[in-house]
């Protein structure tokens, strides 16, 4: 037996409706999700720890230059990389050899950044081949 979708949501809406503590709980987490404050200031001082009051008003006053000053997760540029040992470092120089080749579709795809990304992925392909 086939059941159109609406015959399907009639059913759902008076099953949910003969349910008073169903009801009650619905009405309950509407109330909570509207009184539930999911401002952007709430949501950054739950990842940095600092008050949401001080970074809405440091927001008000310098806008979106506005940083966290106690982040509780270090910024990529702070993680220490492990250094290349001598076999990858070979390797990475064989990679990026061949990638020279195709230099032309890297510049067209990175623009002036091309460089940067082929010796990026080559250091990748050097690290991943063991």
């Amino acid at each position: 037996m086939k059941i159109k979708k609406s015959e399907l949501k009639q059913i759902i809406k008076e099953e949910i409706e003969q349910s008073e503590d169903l009801m009650n709980a619905i009405r309950d987490l509407t109330q909570a999700i509207e009184e539930l404050d999911i401002s952007v200031d709430y949501m950054a001082s739950a990842m940095t720890g600092d008050d949401p009051l001080a970074i809405g008003s440091q927001q008000r006053r310098i806008g979106r230059a506005a940083r966290p000053k106690s982040p509780s997760v270090p910024a990529p540029r702070d993680v220490a990389e492990k250094k290349l040992s001598e076999p990858e470092k070979k390797e990475k120089e064989k990679v990026v050899k061949g990638m020279k080749k195709n230099k032309k579709d890297f510049k067209k795809r990175y623009g002036d950044d091309a460089e940067s990304v082929m010796y990026a992925t080559a250091t990748k392909i050097a690290k991943e081949k063991k």
